[in-house]
């Protein structure tokens, strides 16, 4: 956190933020949101929960070059 924000901020939106950055981090390029989701989510579109919800449950493979990690 930075510390010139002191207690100055929304624990509610440091949450969200965190979890949309985590949203942008998943292994499969085809589980994460795409920039206009990421930008609907940030401006507190109802779209994040569901997002967070279906995605929170995917499990991530170790990163392997096979073929069965490829999004299609």
């Amino acid at each position: 956190m930075d510390q010139k924000l002191r207690s100055n901020y929304d624990n509610a939106e440091l949450e969200e933020i965190v979890q949309i950055a985590l949203l942008c981090t998943m292994y499969r390029s085809c589980h994460r949101p795409k920039i206009s989701e990421i930008v609907k989510m940030m401006e507190g579109g109802d779209g994040f929960v569901k997002k967070w919800e279906a995605m929170k449950n995917i499990e991530e493979p170790y990163p392997d070059w096979s073929s069965e990690f490829v999004c299609i």
